[in-house]
């Protein structure tokens, strides 16, 4: 049985099976429904598939993006998250993962230059280095909103995030499963662990329990973000 096509953004084409081992891509094109099929695997049809509407989206306008007039992904980069300081609250956190995790990879990079095979080798090696799923999925979320931003700006012809095969995917999956997961689950236990603890990791934890913050959530805060009088915390 054929498998479900995988539905893509307007403009980002999809691809699906036919028959084992058998993978096609379709697009649309001047206004055509276009296709074309014969891939060994989900990831190969994937790729072409993002050269196909990387090309047909740099076309809309009658000429091809001149590549080298666009600036690096570390200059774009770096206004994007000076723009997100006046307008999020995790600005601070979106530029710690930028130059911790992505600035290595991508800085020196065009957006055309990054692409699902790029993606996957990324993802892979913040797997050996021990990140977890959760965190690593972070980190493509963040390159998935510089892309949509620079897509808007028309220095990116697409996302290349919205174009992961599923078995990419498939490998940052969140870790947290909330029913095999212990929780306290006590008031007086709260206050047990909390004296046990040293400042400042207690304050943090009560914070958390109390309030029922994430951890990161709990180290982004500043007095800024606390209203004592009106006992309330913007997140």
């Amino acid at each position: 049985m054929a498998r479900k096509r995988r539905r893509k953004p307007h403009g980002q084409g999809c691809v699906y099976q036919r028959g084992r081992g058998n993978w096609w891509i379709a697009w649309r094109e001047a206004g055509r429904r276009r296709t074309k099929g014969g891939y060994a695997t989900e990831d190969e049809a994937a790729a072409v598939l993002a050269k196909i509407t990387a090309d047909v989206r740099a076309g809309w306008d009658g000429m091809p993006l001149a590549e080298k007039e666009i600036p690096s992904l570390g200059e774009l980069a770096d206004a994007w998250l000076e723009r997100r300081e006046h307008t999020h609250r995790s600005a601070d956190e979106d530029r710690y993962r930028w130059d911790k995790h992505l600035k290595p990879w991508l800085a020196k990079l065009r957006p055309a230059e990054v692409d699902s095979a790029l993606l996957r080798r990324f993802i892979e090696a913040k797997l050996a280095e021990r990140l977890s799923p959760t965190t690593v999925r972070l980190l493509i979320l963040e390159i998935s909103g510089l892309f949509g931003d620079l897509v808007e700006q028309g220095h990116a012809a697409h996302n290349p995030v919205r174009l992961l095969p599923r078995s990419t995917r498939r490998l940052i999956r969140p870790a947290h499963d909330p029913r095999t997961t212990p929780f306290v689950e006590r008031l007086e236990d709260v206050r047990r662990i909390f004296l046990a603890l040293d400042e400042p990791i207690s304050i943090a934890y009560a914070i958390g329990a109390l309030a029922g913050l994430r951890t990161g959530e709990v180290l982004g805060l500043k007095w800024g973000h606390v209203d004592l009088a009106a006992r309330r915390i913007h997140v």
